[in-house]
This record gives C-alpha cells, structure tokens and sequence, in this order.
C-alpha cells in the first residue's frame, strides 16, 4: 500500500498480485477483509510504535545529507513553500509521535470506504506454458542485426539545411537547431560574447517576456533546453507529437525574432558575473581555465573561456550581442533536425512555414581556426586554503575529422576512458588505498 500525499488532497493506493492460478475475485475479498479488520478492530499500540519509528527513522537520516535530492536544504525549501515554517520537520516528527491506535481507527473509517474507490484489473493477454527454468541461466542470443538509421535531408530555399528522421514507436518529436556560433568566434577582445548571445535569445522573442515565453513553454508541455560549446550552439525541445507544430513555431521564434532586451542584458550580466565569481572559487575550474590557455594559448579561438572574464563582461555591449547574433545567426549557417512521430514531408513543410523567413544579413561567416601558440610546461596555480589539489594534464590531438578519429576514441577507452581503463585500475588499485 501507498499513501501519495499532496498540498490539497491525497491518495491511497492498495497493489495486490496474485498468484498463477489464483481467481482476481478471491484477492479482492481478501484484501476488503483486512481492510475491514483495522477498521472494526483497530490496530495495536506495538503496531503503531512500529510505524512511527520506522518513519521517524526515514525523516531523521535525510538531515545527514546537507543538500542533494531529500537533505536538509531541500527539507528546509519543503517546509518554508509549503507551510511557511522552515522547520516544520519539529512540527511534524510530533504529530507522528501523537499517533495512536485509537486515531488510525478513526482515519480509516473516515476515509477508506468500500464503496468510495478506482480499481483497475490488469490480466495477463496469454498464460505461459510453462515455468521458467528459474536455476539455468538463459543462453545467449545470436547477434543482433543494427542498421544505423539515414534521415532525409532537404535544402530551404534560405539555405537552411533539414534533417528529418521519423520514428513512429511513441507519440514524441525532439526538434534541434544547431548553429555555427560556438565560442571559436568570439572576438579576441570579447571572450564570452557568443555564450551571452546564446542565453539572451530565450530570455525574450516576438514581443514575449521570459514569463509569456515560460507560460508559452508549460502550454506545449516542453522546455527549451539552449546549449553552447566551442564549435556550436544548440536550442532543443522534445514535446507531444500533437504540438510539434506549436513547437516549431516557438523554436522559430527565439532563433528569428528575439528581442535582446536592454533589461535582460543587464540581468544575466549580473547572472553571468556571479557564476563566474562562483566557478573561480572552485580549483578545478582554475586548472582547467589555465591548461586550455597554455595549451592553445591566450586570446586564440580555443585558448579563451567560454564563459569570459570579469572585465569582459562588466564592458559587454548590447550592440555586441546584436552584431554578433546579425552576423553568426543566419539560415545557411545552421542545421535543423527533427526525430520522432512526424512524416517527412509534414516535417519539411512545417519547417519551411517556421524557418522560411529567417533571412541573414551581410556576408557569409569565415569558419576560425581554433588552434594557436601555446605553451607547454608544468605550471602551479596557488590558490590558498584550497580544500583540494586539482592535477590536469593535457596535449594537443588530432581534430574530429581526421581518419585515426576512431582508432583514438579506442585508445583513449583503453587507456583512460572507461571504469578499469589502465590508468584508473592503476591509481584505484596499484597505488590507492
């Protein structure tokens, strides 16, 4: 049995299986009676204890835990949104303990009627044959036959490039926009500026605010979900089949028409501002923030921060991420897929009423090399009182392009990629406690 409890109302849920050969209508029986048992009975005072302890002991091991999904802090955001008391937990480890056979009694007569309920059966669509053989392990299956599926692809006329791929197994579309605007085209003066971009488009489209824009998202079932790395930018969603068009439609609208408020720009600059001050207390963003400048080098496409500096961000410019949008945020500079439960040729239509008018201005982006002069060495970042020491090591590799791709992948799985990899067994096992 479950009791799923909520702010206004709550339901309690009995699963009964029954054994192979055994009548449905005998299991029901048998659970009323039961049912039937506590009502007219009661239950006993050891019973009660019992349960009381047991849900103390649940509630009281979640404060071991400081944060994380069920610690203290979560507890903490619990009870303040709910009942207004932080510390509710008090309050209720109390009213458990108030519990008595007496008050069971009078809960179940109150609410568990026999007359007042939803039962869903479920049964079987065939018996088995047989048993299974429960003590011999089943033999292997003979190898399986993978064909890695081909999407069809189709050129608007403004040179936005489509990938449809229909998959008809469950009533969902996940729609992905792919643009050439990662951080290999920030300005050497400007590092940070295409993640800035990127976060301003969702923030406000086609006259909507970020609230019209999260109701317009909660309406469709959906969340926009915005990605930035050095080489792209993505803004994806997955939704029902029944709103790809609606879907489409607002994916349209934060790529083709966003607003790039002044208000907005002044309130993730405060946002991005305190990241940063958050991430650059933390030794592993330092070390990593160092190696890729003294891999690459400082200012080059690779060597820069996705994230900027604090100076880089404090002097951004509207007007910068406005350029940087006309210039990078065109159709013949992005790739649009759609997977899911659409046909081809209502996909390539939609997206040709969503995207068709997307226009881009001034010429054609030139791709950056994303290479540069590095300097490798052995270098120290001191960072006093550290609770941690954080090693990084790293060496230029060959691009995504290259033929040994594959091969490398492998190697590195062999090497360190994987669980017992040969360094990690040699630092887990060798050489660690």
């Amino acid at each position: 049995a479950y009791q799923g409890s909520g702010e206004v109302a709550s339901v309690f849920t009995g699963v009964a299986t029954a054994q192979p050969g055994r009548e449905l209508k005998g299991l029901e029986r048998a659970a009323w009676e039961e049912l039937e048992r506590v009502r007219s009975e009661g239950v006993e005072a050891w019973e009660v204890r019992a349960a009381v302890d047991s849900l103390k002991t649940k509630l009281v091991r979640r404060m071991e835990m400081v944060g994380g999904f069920g610690g203290v802090s979560d507890m903490l955001n619990y009870y303040q949104t709910f009942t207004g008391e932080p510390d509710g937990l008090r309050r209720d480890l109390g009213r458990y303990e108030a519990v008595t056979p007496d008050t069971v009694r009078e809960v179940s007569l109150r609410w568990l009627h026999p007359d007042r309920y939803t039962q869903v059966t479920v049964r079987p669509a065939r018996a088995r044959a047989e048993a299974p053989a429960r003590t011999v392990l089943p033999g292997a299956a003979g190898p399986g036959e993978f064909r890695l599926p081909r999407p069809e692809r189709r050129m608007l006329e403004n040179g936005l490039e489509v990938w449809v791929l229909a998959q008809h197994h469950i009533p969902l579309v996940s729609v992905q926009a792919v643009v050439r605007a990662g951080g290999i085209a920030d300005p050497a003066e400007r590092p940070g500026l295409a993640q800035f971009t990127a976060a301003l488009l969702d923030e406000a489209a086609a006259g909507m605010g970020p609230l019209a824009l999260a109701k317009r998202q909660k309406e469709l079932a959906t969340s926009l979900a915005t990605g930035l790395d050095y080489e792209q930018a993505s803004f994806g969603l997955t939704l029902l089949a029944d709103h790809f068009g609606g879907g489409l439609a607002l994916l349209s609208d934060v790529l083709l028409r966003p607003d790039l408020r002044p208000e907005d720009v002044e309130r993730l600059r405060k946002e991005h501002l305190a990241n940063l001050a958050r991430k650059l207390d933390e030794s592993q963003e330092l070390g990593d923030r160092v190696l890729r400048e003294r891999l690459f080098g400082a200012g080059t496409p690779y060597g820069h921060p996705l994230d900027g500096t604090r100076a880089t961000l404090e002097a951004l410019l509207r007007g910068e991420a406005q350029a940087y949008y006309e210039r990078r945020y065109r159709p013949e500079n992005a790739l649009l897929v759609i997977v899911g439960d659409v046909s081809p040729e209502e996909a390539f239509a939609a997206a040709g009423s969503a995207f068709g008018p997307w226009r881009g201005r001034g010429g054609v982006p030139v791709a950056e090399e994303g290479g540069g002069a590095g300097s490798p060495g052995l270098f120290l970042v001191d960072k006093p009182a550290a609770p941690q020491s954080y090693l990084t090591a790293a060496a230029p590799a060959l691009s995504r392009t290259d033929a040994g791709y594959p091969a490398f992948v492998v190697f590195n799985a062999v090497l360190g990629g994987q669980f017992p990899s040969r360094i990690h067994m040699t630092l887990r096992e060798d050489k660690g406690d």
